[in-house]
C-alpha cells in the first residue's frame, strides 16, 4: 500500500470517531500527520472546522484526483 504524503487532501472514506465527535464519510480532510511507519497505524487527519483525528488507518481517506 502506497502511503499518501502530508497535506494530500480528499474525502473521509467512512465516519471517522473520536471520543468527542465524528468527521462523517465524505467530509472534505487532509492529512496533517503520518504514524511512524513501523506503527502502521495511519494517518492523523483534519477537516475543514479544524477537528482531528489520529491514527485513522491508512484506508481512511480518498485521495483528489
Amino acid at each position: 500500500m502506497k502511503i499518501l504524503p502530508i497535506g494530500t487532501t480528499g474525502v473521509a472514506a467512512y465516519d471517522l470517531e473520536c471520543l468527542s465527535y465524528t468527521i462523517k464519510k465524505g467530509t472534505k480532510v487532509t492529512i496533517t500527520g503520518i504514524a511512524p511507519e513501523w506503527s502502521r497505524r495511519g494517518y492523523e487527519l483534519t477537516d475543514e472546522s479544524g477537528r482531528r483525528v489520529t491514527e485513522t488507518g491508512f484506508d481512511s481517506i480518498i485521495p483528489d484526483k
